[in-house]
């Protein structure tokens, strides 16, 4: 199973398929550490009303976090790719919660408003969990 399946089905579905030796991470040693920010999205009239673009980086040297799930809601989301990008569609003009998370990282919690009358743009930056192990 290729590395980006596994990580779709551990989070997808939060099954023991994590645990394997494919991906190695005791809950004792290396606790799951979420953080809340508030995100900061830039209105954008070139983007459709409801859409929703924007990248997901690494803090350490700004690295594109590809394979890193991104979503508003359990129907909103998406997998960013190896750029970085991400493209939500459908997103409510609204106060929104943002969540991203991937395997060897802190989670995401960013909380924003999108723009009422077009898209809108965001960056996130992901913390790398010093004590996960990705094994090959």
């Amino acid at each position: 199973m290729s590395r980006r399946v596994l990580v779709a089905v551990c989070f997808a579905a939060m099954l023991p398929a994590c645990a394997s030796r494919a991906w190695s991470q005791s809950k004792a040693e290396c606790p799951r550490v979420v953080d809340t920010v508030s995100a900061i999205i830039v209105a954008d009239s070139t983007l459709p009303r409801g859409v929703l673009v924007g990248r997901v980086l690494s803090t350490l040297g700004d690295h594109p976090v590809t394979g890193a799930q991104v979503f508003v809601t359990p129907q909103i989301g998406a997998i960013v790719r190896a750029d970085g990008s991400f493209r939500l569609v459908g997103v409510p003009s609204d106060s929104i919660i943002v969540t991203v998370r991937f395997l060897a990282y802190h989670g995401i919690v960013a909380r924003g408003r999108m723009p009422d009358r077009s898209g809108g743009r965001v960056a996130l930056h992901l913390r790398k969990n010093p004590c996960a192990k990705v094994e090959s």
